[in-house]
């Protein structure tokens, strides 16, 4: 399951903390293993894009980020959004590729704290 979304502005303009959880419900006893994908959709120059977080995270350089937890886990960071870009929300794709494996999709606002 993808749980919250959490933004926060900092004293640089354009630079955001960004904190996301992905928890497990139901049966605790299998680990999740797989990876998530986030974009940011926004406007920009009038036109609607998509960034993945990879091309504006200053941590995380993987289109593909990791997955491996049996209760939750969190991927956090700051990320810089690039001049003239008009943020309107967030696009989560969570795979699970055990034997199981579910994929799980959870849009969010951009709603900053």
């Amino acid at each position: 399951m993808i749980g919250q979304l959490d933004l926060e502005s900092t004293d640089e303009a354009g630079r955001f903390r960004y904190r996301l959880e992905l928890r497990q419900m139901g049966n605790n006893d299998n680990i999740v293993s797989g990876y998530t994908n986030v974009n940011i959709l926004g406007v920009q120059e009038r036109q609607e894009i998509s960034m993945p977080l990879r091309s504006l995270a200053t941590e995380e350089d993987q289109l593909d980020i990791k997955l491996q937890f049996r209760y939750f886990q969190n991927i956090q960071g700051e990320l810089i959004l690039p001049s003239g870009f008009e943020p309107l929300g967030v696009q989560i794709l969570a795979v699970d590729e055990g034997n199981n494996g579910k994929t799980v999709q959870k849009s969010f606002a951009w709603v900053v704290e």
